[in-house]
């Protein structure tokens, strides 16, 4: 039905903008304005319907109709209609009536008529304006095309910006999770770096608190990481060395590296402090400075520095006793020349019938003391400077303390008073007596450079103790037995509780450097040691020190020395004496020619072995010294040898360092004498020897 169309063009504007009202009024309108209207409604292409309108219907006569409507070859909706045909069913019957005849004419007419009428009155119109309509909707639609376009770039471009943000969030997130990875491998790096670590601003320097730092330092220092940044560079530096840490700050500051290393003292939490080494560097973060300080601890260092030095010190010290021993060798082998012929002239001339009360007797007799005791200083200067063996026999100890006492009145400043005390006046032990009178002379010299400025009283005491008497006093283990005890006591200002647990340690010493080596009680008490006993040392500051030396006693030991004096053996045999020195020789042969011998003495090796090769047989026996020139006595004594293997033959010698008693018996020689010899050393072992033939 055309007025269906009408209507369907007319819908489509308000359709296409979803104004369902204006249709839903159109509709109602439509349907009320034409009375023979009894139903109008419209549905969706889905079957809903969305608008309608009822009439009750007057005569069962009625028509319905539906028209799809489409808009752009898309269906938008479905009309239908139903109208009432009562009326028409009216007029045609009185047509039929009237106008029977000329019906299809004056139909015709008038259909003709109205068709035009109605084209120029209504459908002209709505044509038009569903044209004009129709141009709406294509520009409408251009325009929505249009916009689909656009927003359909637009939904492209928001889509890879949204796929670019992502990315970006992503990589973001990858960086981020990147830096936190390398803040932890920082972190753990940090952490395990074995010397502490403090990071603190530059610009208040050492007073900055710190605003970084690596777990050993609270391990190290003893604080905990929230206490510790609370503090400074400053409160962790010893106060001994603060100011010479501030200069080094400075050069820091100064210096064109901005990196200085330098030593320094540091505190941990409990008061204790410990050497460092400091690595300071100025770092920067975002242009601000930063001290970024590497603090290690260098205390094992610093022990292994000392020993070193101590080291040194033994390997200068040693080298000097080396150099005194060879020196000392020298200067025995030269003396003991001299001795050799004080103490034969001496005794040569004690034997020339000279009465006992003979002035010059008594003279003579001190001679021969006073070179006996030489003799024995010498044997104590070979000995300490370690040329001889120390051999341990039976002593008495009451006389080297007298000795020693004796050597020291002589020595010790006029204001120094010396005092003994000796109750066990026949203690006897098992040791050296070169090594115990060290060891009294030490402690006595000691004692008295201890009072050299103020005076006072030098106090020795020999007295016999038990052994539960001095337990609680030593740490050494000793044997439970009787001991003697030899106590130097001196009033000087006495020593510290920290100076007296060093005392006897190598090279420690309280003296000037010049004054001191720090070898002298630590050589005591090695002597002590060796001895079996032990030291000990107690000291009151202003009131003195004692020395205490505890050696084991001998129960029925007698002193050894020589037999009671008697006869010196004789003999009738010939011997060759060889010695370089004249004194030496002429004594030899005075001294055998009073026992009875035939003696013949030259003065050089070659000599002697040109005259013994021209008749071997003449000589029982060969006496030469050891150090000559051109030929020395070792190598006389072979030569002799192979032409004479079974002559006797006595090596005599000052102080030999190629020679010694072992390898004197290795080449074929009977006797080995130290000089100088006594005419009862001298006539014993003559007569020894040629008895052993």
């Amino acid at each position: 039905m055309l007025e269906l169309d009408v209507a369907a063009s007319l819908m489509v504007e308000p359709l296409l903008k979803e104004d369902f009202q204006i249709v839903d009024q159109f509709i109602i309108n439509w349907a009320i304005s034409n009375n023979l209207v009894l139903k109008f409604y419209a549905k969706n292409p889905k079957g809903h319907i969305f608008s309608s309108y009822n009439r009750d219907a007057t005569s069962s006569l009625h028509i319905s109709v539906s028209k799809k409507v489409f808009h752009l070859n898309r269906h938008i909706l479905t009309l239908y209609i139903t109208k009432d045909c009562s009326g028409i069913e009216k007029i045609i019957a009185e047509i039929k009536k009237i106008l029977i005849v000329s019906s299809i004419l004056i139909l015709s007419a008038l259909s003709g008529g109205l068709w035009i009428i109605f084209r120029f009155l209504t459908i002209k119109p709505l044509e038009k304006e569903i044209d004009r309509r129709l141009k709406a909707e294509e520009k409408l639609a251009a325009v929505n095309n249009e916009l689909d376009d656009k927003v359909k770039q637009r939904t492209q471009e928001l889509s890879n910006k949204n796929i670019e943000l992502i990315n970006e969030i992503q990589q973001r997130e990858n960086a981020e999770e990147e830096v936190l990875a390398q803040s932890e491998r920082f972190r753990v790096f940090f952490d395990s770096i074995n010397d502490a670590i403090f990071i603190q601003p530059f610009k208040e320097k050492s007073l900055a608190p710190f605003v970084e730092i690596n777990k050993i330092s609270c391990e190290r220092y003893g604080y905990t990481r929230e206490e510790l940044l609370f503090l400074s560079m400053h409160d962790i530096t010893d106060e001994s060395c603060y100011e010479e840490f501030e200069h080094n700050i400075n050069r820091l500051e100064l210096s064109e590296t901005k990196h200085l290393i330098f030593e320094a003292v540091h505190i941990k939490k409990s008061g204790e402090t410990f050497p460092v080494e400091i690595n300071a560097n100025i770092v920067f973060q975002h242009e601000e400075p930063f001290i970024l300080t590497v603090a290690r601890d260098i205390t094992e260092r610093k022990y292994v520095e000392i020993e070193k030095h101590a080291l040194k010190e033994q390997l200068i010290q040693s080298q000097k006793l080396e150099a005194i021993g060879t020196l000392a060798g020298g200067i025995a082998h030269d003396f003991n020349n001299i001795l050799s012929a004080v103490i034969g002239y001496t005794e040569i001339a004690l034997d020339d019938d000279l009465s006992a009360d003979t002035p010059a007797r008594d003279s003579l007799e001190n001679v021969l003391k006073a070179g006996l005791r030489a003799k024995d200083l010498v044997k104590q200067i070979l000995a300490f400077s370690r040329q001889t063996q120390f051999e341990k026999k039976p002593i008495i100890l009451s006389p080297i303390v007298k000795e020693v006492l004796k050597l020291m009145r002589a020595s010790l400043p006029a204001n120094i008073e010396i005092r003994h005390h000796i109750s066990a006046d026949n203690c006897t032990i098992s040791g050296n007596p070169i090594q115990i009178h060290q060891v009294l002379m030490n402690l006595c010299v000691n004692a008295g450079y201890a009072m050299r400025n103020s005076g006072g009283s030098l106090e020795v005491a020999l007295s016999a103790v038990d052994y539960d008497q001095i337990a609680p006093l030593i740490q050494a283990d000793l044997t439970p037995r009787p001991y003697v005890a030899l106590t130097v006591t001196d009033i000087g200002p006495g020593m510290p509780a920290s100076v007296l647990k060093q005392i006897f340690d190598p090279f420690f010493t309280t003296k000037p450097k010049e004054e001191g080596t720090g070898l002298g009680l630590s050589v005591v008490h090695g002597i002590v040691k060796e001895h079996e006993g032990a030291i000990h040392a107690a000291s009151q500051l202003d009131e003195g020190t004692t020395f205490s030396v505890y050696l084991p006693l001998l129960v029925e030991a007698k002193e050894g020395g020589a037999e009671a004096a008697g006869p010196l053996p004789t003999g009738n045999e010939r011997i060759l004496a060889v010695d370089d020195e004249k004194a030496i020789a002429s004594t030899l042969q005075q001294i055998l020619k009073r026992l009875g011998y035939t003696v013949m003495t030259v003065s050089s090796g070659r000599e002697a072995l040109h005259l013994f090769s021209k008749d071997p047989d003449r000589f029982d026996l060969v006496i030469t010294d050891q150090t000559m020139p051109l030929m020395t006595g070792d190598q006389l004594a072979m030569k002799i040898l192979e032409l004479r293997p079974n002559i006797p033959i006595i090596l005599c010698t000052g102080f030999s360092h190629v020679m010694d008693e072992a390898h004197a018996k290795k080449i074929g020689v009977r006797e080995y004498i130290m000089k100088p010899v006594t005419s009862r050393d001298l006539s014993e072992a003559v007569r020894r020897v040629l008895d052993q033939r």
